[in-house]
């Protein structure tokens, strides 16, 4: 039974051999052809040849070993079938061929002797075989390893081949036998590697750059997070760009200095054409020397002539077309009188230009809590108005040409001089219009971060303009009291969606101003009048004229009737009148939204459209029959469109410094303003 046992063990190795030699030669193959699918390499001829001799001499011993046990099993059954057994195999068959007892014990121990020897046999052999199928086994996988070593240096040649491809260091042949087709394949080939290697540097540089960016991100965040932990923006609140009787404050007192200037030199006329700014006050489109003296306009017309001696001096010589003087006269022709006839329909030449500047201390305070505030505005302004006025001369011909370039300046500055006109803008500066307001403010939860309402009053404490100046500066608004009930409103979403509101209506009480106001003027009917010295502006350079004889006369009943307004340009009337005064209602809505972090943690950029109408103003206290009033109300309806940005900067609770600008970029009737601000505030 022993002999059987090892005869299955023998033979189960053997088969095991076998199985594991067959799957290793699987495995072998399927490396090999994975790795010539994929980067096409082949093993060593020569090494292979060696293996598989190796491999047959050891398969042939295992033959032999299988074909040697089977025979011991037959022979075996043999003896079991004969009588004998597994102990006893040697003694039987001594039984049979020997009678002597002798003999027969000394045949049993060399059968012992010999069954150990052949049982030592199988098991060295046994125990070679096992080697021997254990170095197979660590061959295969050698030579399984040196495959893919040899595939991994091929690869590595492809790729050292692609960077040369890419570097451009390719080498033609030698000879050049290539097809032109051929070539055409090479070249796309090399195009193909090199656009592959650029998409590969660029998603592993992409990658790169995001994974750095993914990392400061969460660095930063955990830097904002240990800060909020500790506290460190803790005291940070919005603010927008409200006026100062708008904005927050956290403790009791807010004060405020506040720098603004204003340039304006152009504006946007009835119909939203830009234009000069000088035509905000003296009206749209070309504007003569007949339209704002009547004295021209009434030459121009004929129906008054230009005086020709005026002078009083010692005697002269008689000149062509001047009587004879007496002794007490000069007898010149009058170059004024001749300069309004001949320089009547000449176009004059109006710039100007606005600068403003202003400096302005507020101050607020909570009396009920923080929910109730008033306050005061105390500004301080310097105005300064720029205007050059001119006849144009340069498309006059014929013999006066020179005579009126001449006398056009002189001409002009007399004509303003005799209408009491003695500055052409000017400058203007003190105290500005002081506002006094009061204001609740509201708590609401969620979303609403600040909502207030309130009341402000503007008193006219500001200079008003002057009649003695054309485009006098003003350092308020004109001489109006002025009560203006406003609302705002701040939303708080996110750091880049904070959502604002402001609106305010203002309304202004009627006032009793001195202005310059176009007035009827009539030739008079009856006495004597040697020049129209008292009726108008540079009468005295013009004389009636006689209905029958054309001539110039002093008689007033026997001259031509004349009635017409001295000028259809209010700003510069002969006359000065006291009017009333009502300006139109005032709305004002301001929207925009907050961005918080901007630059800095402390930082806030305020992003703003302000939009403005002002109704007609209402000019009342004269006849309108005698007085053009209804001049003084054009071009007051008004509307301004303004685009404009701040950036405020937080540096604790108590202080913010605030900078910003705005344009305004379309309207009616009002200045193309470029606005430059800048504030300090500070509460305690």
């Amino acid at each position: 039974m022993k002999s059987i046992k090892r005869y299955l063990v023998i033979l189960a190795l053997g088969f095991f051999s076998d199985v594991c030699a067959h799957e290793l030669d699987h495995e072998l193959d399927r490396e090999v052809n994975n790795d010539d699918q994929g980067e096409q390499i082949s093993v060593d001829d020569e090494q292979q040849e060696a293996q598989d001799q190796e491999r047959a001499y050891w398969e042939q011993e295992l033959r032999k070993v299988r074909e040697q046990a089977e025979q011991e099993a037959r022979n075996e059954e043999a003896r079991q079938e004969e009588g004998y057994t597994e102990a006893e195999p040697v003694q039987q068959e001594v039984q049979i061929s020997f009678s002597d007892t002798t003999t027969k014990e000394r045949k049993k121990q060399t059968s012992k002797q010999k069954w150990k020897e052949i049982k030592e046999r199988e098991d060295a052999e046994h125990q070679r075989l096992e080697r021997q199928l254990k170095k197979l086994a660590r061959m295969d996988e050698q030579a399984i390893k040196e495959k893919k070593r040899r595939g991994t240096q091929e690869y590595n040649g492809y790729e050292q081949r692609d960077r040369n491809v890419e570097k451009e260091s390719y080498q033609e042949p030698l000879y050049n036998t290539e097809t032109e087709r051929e070539k055409k394949i090479r070249e796309r080939e090399k195009a193909q590697y090199t656009s592959l290697n650029r998409k590969i540097k660029d998603m592993h540089q992409d990658e790169t750059v995001q994974l750095v960016k993914q990392k400061n991100r969460e660095i930063r965040q955990m830097k904002i997070d240990l800060e909020h932990s500790a506290g460190a923006f803790a005291d940070l609140y919005k603010s927008a760009s409200w006026p100062f009787y708008a904005l927050y404050y956290p403790t009791k007192t807010f004060i405020t200095l506040t720098g603004d200037y204003q340039y304006a030199s152009d504006a946007y006329g009835p119909d939203g054409d830009s234009e000069g700014i000088e035509q905000l006050v003296l009206g749209n489109g070309c504007i003569r020397l007949r339209d704002i003296s009547l004295a021209s306009s009434l030459l121009a017309q004929g129906l008054v002539k230009f005086n020709s001696a005026t002078v009083p001096a010692g005697p002269c010589v008689p000149t062509a077309g001047c009587p004879a003087p007496t002794p007490v006269q000069i007898c010149v022709p009058d170059k004024i009188g001749e300069g309004l006839l001949n320089l009547a329909n000449n176009n004059l030449f109006f710039k100007g230009r606005e600068d403003r500047f202003e400096l302005s201390f507020d101050i607020a305070r909570y009396v009920f809590r923080q929910d109730v505030s008033i306050g005061m505005q105390i500004p301080v302004v310097y105005n300064h108005h720029r205007l050059q006025a001119s006849i144009i001369t340069t498309d006059q011909v014929g013999p006066n040409a020179g005579n009126n370039a001449t006398i056009a300046p002189v001409l002009l500055n007399s004509l303003f001089q005799a209408k009491g006109i003695t500055e052409l803008g000017g400058s203007a500066g003190g105290i500005g219009d002081i506002t006094l307001f009061a204001r609740v403010d509201v708590n609401i939860p969620k979303f609403i971060d600040k909502l207030v309402t309130g009341i402000e009053v503007q008193a006219p404490t500001g200079k008003k303009a002057t009649t003695r100046k054309l485009w006098a500066p003003e350092l308020g608004n004109g001489g109006f009291w002025e009560v203006g009930l406003f609302g705002a409103v701040q939303f708080n979403y996110k750091p880049y969606l904070n959502a604002h509101i402001f609106t305010q209506v203002a309304l202004s009480a009627s006032a009793n101003l001195k202005r310059r106001v176009p007035k009827l003027i009539t030739s008079p009917t009856t006495g004597n009048f040697p020049n129209l010295g008292q009726f108008m502006a540079l009468g005295n350079h013009v004389q009636l004229i006689d209905q029958k004889t054309e001539m110039a006369t002093s008689i007033a009943a026997n001259a031509i009737p004349f009635s017409a307004f001295d000028t259809c340009i209010p700003a510069v009337a002969d006359n000065i009148a006291c009017v009333t005064i009502t300006p139109g209602p005032e709305f004002t809505i301001k929207i925009g939204n907050m961005f918080e972090k901007f630059i800095s943690r402390r930082g806030f950029l305020d992003l703003y459209y302000d939009f403005r109408i002002k109704a007609h103003d209402r000019v009342r206290g004269l006849p309108s029959n005698l007085w053009n009033i209804g001049l003084l109300e054009t071009r007051t309806r008004q509307i301004a469109h303004i685009i404009g940005t701040e950036y405020a900067y937080q540096f604790d609770r108590d202080t913010r410094f605030r900078a910003g600008i705005a344009y305004t970029f379309a309207g009616k009737n009002v200045a193309q303003t470029l606005e430059v601000s800048s504030a300090l505030n500070y509460s305690f």
